[in-house]
């Protein structure tokens, strides 16, 4: 009998500002493995839903896109005889976004806001959130913003986990480049520099 696939991907929370995204998973090589069959699962409190099955035949395979909830991925090998492995242990994805105040807008990963914007995040049910270099984790606030009109990094993980999720929220500014000088005599038409 062949062993259950040990599945793992690059990262298991993932920003999804623009609607969603897509990663890959990957299963350890293993010898005697024909191909492999993938089930992926939505998981909405107690409630888990199977959302496709596929088949694949290398060590990774690519997820359709994915909004922002909670995923868990388990899968089977099955030998050149047809015989099947147990199931993987379940693997959990998170897809993190957001929604965004009337006037707040992306840029580079960041979220921009004015001094007092709120952002709701979606998908975060049962994680754990910290500020700048903090230490302390509290659970996820149903909506974050700035602190004190500053830029503010959010980290989000699981309970007691390592691997973070970085969210930066920078205030919305407006910048302006202005040059002032001495007036000159110009004629008609020519341009006015300023």
């Amino acid at each position: 009998v062949p062993p259950a696939p040990k599945l793992s991907v690059a990262n298991n929370m993932m920003l999804a500002l623009n609607g969603d995204v897509s990663t890959k998973v990957r299963a350890l090589a293993a010898q005697n493995v024909a191909f492999r069959q993938l089930s992926l699962f939505r998981v909405e409190g107690s409630k888990r839903t199977k959302l496709s099955d596929a088949e694949w035949r290398s060590d990774e395979q690519a997820l359709p896109r994915l909004p922002p909830g909670r995923y868990e991925v388990q899968a089977r090998a099955i030998d050149r005889f047809g015989v099947e492995s147990m199931t993987s242990e379940p693997l959990t994805l998170r897809v993190i976004g957001a929604q965004l105040p009337e006037g707040a807008r992306l840029a580079n990963d960041s979220i921009l806001l004015g001094r007092s914007g709120r952002v709701k995040l979606i998908g975060t049910d049962g994680l754990e959130a910290s500020y700048g270099r903090a230490n302390v984790f509290i659970p996820v606030p149903k909506d974050v913003g700035l602190a004190r009109g500053e830029s503010t990094l959010l980290r989000l993980r699981e309970p007691g986990g390592k691997q973070e999720l970085g969210i930066k929220l920078e205030p919305r500014t407006i910048k302006a480049d202005v040059e002032i000088g001495p007036k000159s005599a110009r004629w008609p038409g020519e341009p006015l520099q300023v």
